[in-house]
């Protein structure tokens, strides 16, 4: 090309045509470069300086335990700062149950130590890590214990305990064991575990307590400083509702955290035992689970039809019932009439659907943090990754309108509430039973899954097949910080498929708090009132039709829920273990020197690191801009030099 203008050029006359064939040789190579679009590799070093994590607890403790003046955190910090010099990085992150590098206050009300840990290190797997400091009192209420974290590197751990490391004289509730139904007119138990620390030769008052009246009182002794004991209420449940009941224990001398000595327990009390169908062509796994899961809700009664189906009269005397894996659509004629918990797991049942979105056989489970019908504990959603996935035979997969998923495998929800009348709820797949058997073997207990079942159970058996109007809270208790919601149900045949409006009135002391429409999804009715103060409610829903009033009410309850447990001590004995176990140690926050000068004298070094990244040439536009620049050049300098 740059030949051609070079012998048309001389033909033209004009005066230097190898500079006018040069310019368009360097153009169209530029512009060859471009279309071939071959990637050019750059290699660059970095330097990586040594690099200590901070890891600052902002859960409600520690503002406790510093009687708010966290300024001595903030100083601390900023010693520390200074003391290592230039030399170091220092990388600041928050955490209370989340970790984040954006500064929060200190009103976490979960701390999940363990996580932190494991998420810093796995963030930073490729710097240069000279040590991890954590800043804490080493109490925690979410995952296993810290000096049981397994972490992707090996930088020394180092631990600033906030509280007093010495152990105090303290009497805490720790724990209580109770059923959170009980039948009218029988007994129920209510248990305390009692821990005594520091607190040998004294005498205690236990007190049952109903809506804060006592109504009955126990005497114990503490003869060792360090022991637990489990103490035993009965009462007998002679009225029906919601029941708030508290155990107190007295203060000890020189006690100076009272916050613990106190624990709330909340109990429903119904009048008649639900009855529940346990439907399926042959006994299964998974029958044996759920089964296993009710077994200790007193308030339910399982009614066998194991090989054969409910009769017309059966079914009206059922409350709900549990089907499994059947293998035609008998299922269906129940699902129409009463709540209904379905087990399938392929398309024997006859449900129709799409092969788009299929189940992974292989994938995780993951429970669903926006559910909003009941609260998923943080627990629950760490063990989710531990449970094996559950076995299916769908060809295609059923689509379900208006459903609230619970549970998913992968991307696919396998666990389902519908909202619709009779309540439904579905689960895709079998192996429910290994789910039992997991929990289990990592923790020694079914508690968080059968939680769930229980959960699921009281959802289905809430809805009163007697009633034209239904409407309930999602739960009987809840906390205040969580949103309070309501679903409810009305018969078609009272407005013939209208949405007839819905009025809810929530009340505390025969005062109403607010009034709300409850607005319609499918054929449920649903409503969110917002968060509400520690008390005790009431609620009516009333519809007018034709001129009739349909109405439901009932009551539930608000508790301050601090996951947050108040001390003024820290765990010294974690958090030594913690740091002993990867090579640092432990100390208080006037000590912070000492882990400064230990960092230094480790005498980590500044690393380089070489890198290689590797881009398409037609990326770099401004090649472009150079050829295009070039051939303008030549056709000016032509038409100026032939103007001549």
């Amino acid at each position: 090309m740059a030949w051609m203008v070079y012998k048309k050029d001389t033909h033209r006359g004009v005066p230097y045509p190898l500079i006018t064939a040069g310019l368009r040789m360097c153009s169209f190579i530029l512009l060859l470069m471009l279309l071939a679009a071959p990637k050019i590799t750059f290699h660059s070093k970095m330097q990586l300086k040594p690099k200590v994590i901070l890891l600052d607890d902002r859960s409600t403790s520690i503002a406790n335990i510093l009687h708010k003046d966290t300024n001595l955190v903030k100083e601390a910090i900023h010693n520390f700062k200074e003391i290592l010099g230039t030399d170091f990085i220092l990388q600041h992150y928050y955490f209370d149950e989340e970790l984040t590098t954006n500064q929060k206050p200190y009103i976490g009300e979960a701390t999940n130590i363990s996580k932190a840990l494991q998420e810093v290190s796995t963030k930073n797997t490729d710097q240069n890590i000279a040590a991890i400091l954590l800043i804490s009192d080493g109490q925690y209420n979410l995952g296993s214990s810290p000096n049981a974290a397994t972490l992707p590197n090996t930088a020394p751990i180092y631990c600033i305990a906030i509280g007093d490391t010495n152990k105090i004289a303290d009497v805490a509730i720790t724990k209580l064991y109770y059923n959170k139904t009980a039948l009218l007119n029988n007994l129920f138990e209510i248990k305390a575990d009692i821990q005594f620390q520091q607190v040998g030769n004294q005498t205690f008052t236990l007190a049952l307590k109903e809506n804060n009246v006592v109504i009955q009182t126990k005497t114990i002794s503490a003869s060792l400083q360090e022991q637990v004991k489990t103490i035993a209420f009965l009462q007998k449940a002679t009225q029906e509702g919601l029941h708030n009941y508290s155990i107190e224990v007295s203060k000890a001398e020189q006690e100076s955290n009272i916050q613990n000595n106190q624990q709330l327990a909340t109990i429903h009390v119904k009048a008649a035992k639900k009855q529940i169908a346990i439907i399926g062509d042959a006994p299964h796994p998974d029958m044996q689970a759920i089964i296993a899961a009710l077994d200790k809700n007193k308030s339910i009664q399982f009614i066998s039809f194991i090989g054969k189906s409910p009769s017309e009269t059966d079914l009206n005397k059922l409350d709900a019932a549990i089907y499994f894996y059947p293998k035609k659509e008998d299922w269906k004629i129940i699902a129409q009439k009463i709540p209904t918990w379905l087990f399938i797991s392929g398309n024997e049942a006859g449900f129709i659907g799409s092969e788009k979105n299929k189940i992974n056989p292989t994938s995780s489970i993951l429970f669903n943090k926006q559910f909003s019908l009941f609260e998923i504990k943080a627990n629950t959603q760490i063990l989710a990754a531990q449970l094996p996935p559950l076995q299916q035979h769908f060809n295609s997969l059923p689509s379900l309108a208006n459903a609230e998923p619970l549970a998913y495998q992968g991307a696919s929800p396998i666990w389902i509430m519908e909202p619709s009348l009779p309540f439904k709820v579905i689960t895709l797949g079998e192996g429910i039973w290994k789910w039992r058997m997991f929990e289990y073997k990592n923790t020694h207990s079914h508690a968080l899954l059968d939680e769930l079942i229980q959960n699921a159970i009281t959802l289905l058996t809430q809805q009163d097949r007697n009633k034209k109007l239904s409407v309930h809270p999602i739960k009987d208790v809840f906390n205040n910080n969580e949103i309070v919601s309501f679903i409810g149900s009305l018969e078609d045949e009272l407005h013939n498929g209208e949405q007839a409006a819905v009025k809810l009135t929530v009340q505390s002391k025969n005062k109403p708090i607010t009034t709300v429409l409850m607005q319609y999804n499918s054929a449920s009715l649903q409503a969110s009132i917002g968060k509400l103060e520690n008390g005790q409610y009431t609620y009516n829903a009333i519809a007018q039709i034709n001129g009739i009033a349909y109405e439901d009410k009932g009551a539930f309850i608000v508790n301050k829920k601090s996951m947050e447990d108040v001390t003024n001590t820290a765990n010294w004995k974690d958090l030594q273990a913690l740091a002993n176990n990867n090579d640092g140690f432990a100390t208080t926050l006037g000590s912070y020197k000492r882990i400064a000068d230990s960092i230094k004298n480790r005498k980590f070094k500044t690393i380089i690191k070489s890198q290689e990244s590797s881009s398409d040439i037609i990326d770099f536009k401004w090649l472009f801009l150079i050829a295009l620049g070039l051939l303008s050049a030549e056709w000016i300098l032509r038409k100026y030099w032939m103007a001549q």
